[in-house]
């Protein structure tokens, strides 16, 4: 439960410093690696 909290604390926090949060599970860094990198790719061009 700990790190729920804390992670809700940092979604709130990094937006603050210009930072945007971007999740991935386990499964898909694993099975997908290349369409998690292209999803990167693309958040950083907004």
């Amino acid at each position: 439960m700990v790190s729920v909290v804390e992670d809700a604390r940092r979604e709130k926090a990094l937006p603050e410093l210009g930072l945007r949060v971007v999740r991935f599970g386990n499964d898909g860094v694993m099975m997908g690696l290349f369409v998690v990198v292209g999803k990167i790719r693309e958040s950083l061009k907004k």
